[in-house]
């Protein structure tokens, strides 16, 4: 498959992406999580997060440390929050229209 025609698809699931984010419930954010049971520690499975993401084309753009915020409440939990996505396939949505800037 050319490149013009992978763009092309990762295009078109961007969009029914967006398109089912868009329409989706708030109360139905929950419910779109994975969870995956790890066998390995924390920092061993967020490395291999960040480098199955890389070999699925996407990039972590942004890492927030949940843990660190909760430790201002007391809590004290190793957690954190990834952004995940394809700035080419972003670009080519926001060619389209800016405002789904929102959503992706």
């Amino acid at each position: 498959m050319n490149r013009k025609a992978i763009l092309s698809r990762m295009l078109s699931l961007s969009l029914l992406l967006l398109l089912a984010g868009v329409s989706a419930l708030p109360a139905s954010a929950q419910n779109a999580r994975i969870t995956v049971d790890s066998q390995k520690s924390f920092d061993q499975t967020i490395s291999q997060l960040k480098s199955v993401v890389g070999q699925g084309g996407m990039m972590v753009m942004a890492q927030v440390d949940q843990g660190n915020m909760l430790s201002m409440t007391g809590l004290k939990l190793k957690a954190t929050l990834f952004l995940v996505g394809n700035p080419t396939v972003g670009e080519k949505i926001l060619e389209q229209d800016h405002s789904a800037g929102l959503y992706i």
